[in-house]
């Protein structure tokens, strides 16, 4: 039991030991004194009320002053935001209309959107023929079959076109049958 109580004097000791004096406080001058201090403090802040209360505006105003700046920064910011959406869509629509843009602004919108990105496809207008005149516009191979576009139509081998006959379609060119004679027809 004795070592017990030994061991708690020296824990004691050395805490007494390493406790710090408390400083004392250095005096201040008799017209800085903490109660003076105090006293001017109070007086400003009566002075404000009084001048607050002076005028019945001066509530309001000093309350809206407090107020005031977070919806000053809303319409700041809101503003803000108008005026670079505003730019950016400026912006995109000069370079759109810019020509050495245009494709590099469709190249950007395929890679984004992918298949998904489709401009406007114009139909062609079909040209209008002569009457017995036959026109190869191109010739193609479409699951294992050959074809011709003739008069913007398509024919494939044994179609009959104003009364003949496509005997063969190679490419650029094909072979036409009237019974008698065979007129090769090539793309113009």
């Amino acid at each position: 039991m004795s070592i017990i109580n030994d061991a708690l004097k020296k824990a004691q000791f050395s805490f007494k030991k390493k406790e710090k004096p408390i400083e004392k406080k250095p005096d201040l001058p008799s017209d800085q004194s903490v109660s003076n201090v105090y006293e001017k403090l109070y007086k400003t802040q009566g002075d404000l009320r009084k001048t607050a209360s002076v005028s019945g505006d001066a509530k309001q105003k000093s309350s809206l002053a407090v107020k005031s700046p977070l919806p000053q920064r809303w319409l700041q910011t809101s503003i803000s935001i108008i005026l670079f959406l505003a730019l950016a869509y400026g912006g995109f629509y000069f370079l759109e209309q810019y020509p050495p843009a245009q494709k590099l602004i469709r190249s950007f919108k395929s890679k984004i959107f992918g298949s998904q990105a489709r401009t406007a496809q114009t139909t062609p207008k079909k040209r209008k023929y002569k009457s017995g005149e036959l026109v190869l516009n191109g010739t193609s191979l479409i699951d294992g079959k050959r074809v011709a576009l003739i008069n913007d139509e398509i024919y494939e081998v044994g179609d009959t076109v104003d009364g003949n006959k496509i005997i063969s379609i190679e490419m650029n060119q094909i072979e036409l049958s009237d019974n008698e004679v065979i007129t090769t027809l090539k793309i113009h």
